[in-house]
């Protein structure tokens, strides 16, 4: 059997020992209050936080591996920052345009966000295509935008069939006794 009074007698070891001690606890500490910053910058979720800092606790150095392997790859920093990036890459690519009302991200077909409601892009009078509210002339045919809000008078008719309002006109007697 081994007697351990030798390593106490043994100044040497036993200071060895107690610095061996101390070193392990002091790591064992760092390493809970480390991985308390760490999983509060990477989720929200409170069950996950309690359990990451429970299971470094109660398993010391095993726990922090465990940690290690299992914690969220990304902070939330990162990937607020990496949603922002993609954002940006749509937005320069054109597939997105902002709502002017609450600074959403809305397609660039909208008539209405669909977030807060209101009104993004009018249709124009004349050819019916989706145009921005700012514009102040149709791309698409050349309307005047602006005198049309200014007027609100309607777009001017495209030639159609005659309207159904109007009762077809009878001949007159000239006609039906003529012959040609």
């Amino acid at each position: 059997m081994l007697d351990f009074g030798v390593f106490l007698e043994n100044k040497p070891i036993f200071y060895t020992l107690i610095f061996l001690g101390i070193s392990l606890g002091a790591m064992w500490l760092l390493s809970v209050y480390w991985v308390y910053q760490d999983i509060f910058n990477r989720t929200k979720n409170v069950i996950l936080q309690i359990v990451a800092i429970v299971v470094v606790i109660v398993f010391p150095f095993a726990g922090l591996l465990m940690y290690v392997l299992l914690r969220p790859a990304q902070t939330m920093e990162e990937r607020r920052l990496q949603l922002l990036d993609e954002k940006i890459m749509r937005r320069q690519m054109g597939d997105l345009s902002l709502c002017p009302h609450c600074r959403k991200s809305v397609a660039e077909d909208f008539l209405f966000c669909p977030f807060c409601r209101k009104k993004i892009k009018d249709t124009c009078p004349g050819c019916e295509h989706i145009v921005n509210r700012q514009y102040e002339v149709c791309p698409y045919c050349g309307y005047d935008l602006q005198m049309a809000k200014v007027s609100k008078k309607p777009a001017p008719e495209k030639e159609s069939a005659p309207a159904a309002e109007t009762a077809p006109k009878e001949p007159t007697p000239k006609s039906k006794n003529t012959k040609r």
